[in-house]
């Protein structure tokens, strides 16, 4: 799996994903992946799309990735 920008192609569903995020508000800023963000594909103009497992919403979000199927059963 690859990264996708978010600017070009956020998800179009709701849900959980990966997701890579430039944080200017640290101390130095520096690039993180921050483990998973939840995306709201009904979140209103001018509201964050993407919220943080924290609780907090970032908007600094630059690329995501669908999660991989679950392993078969076996």
């Amino acid at each position: 799996m690859e990264w996708i920008s978010v600017e070009d192609n956020p998800p179009t569903e709701s849900g959980l994903y990966p997701a890579y995020s430039i944080n200017k508000d640290r101390a130095p800023p520096k690039d993180w992946l921050d483990c998973f963000y939840c995306f709201d594909a009904e979140a209103k103009e001018g509201e964050s799309k993407w919220q943080h497992f924290s609780g907090l919403y970032d908007n600094g979000l630059t690329h995501w990735m669908p999660l991989p199927e679950p392993p078969a059963k076996g």
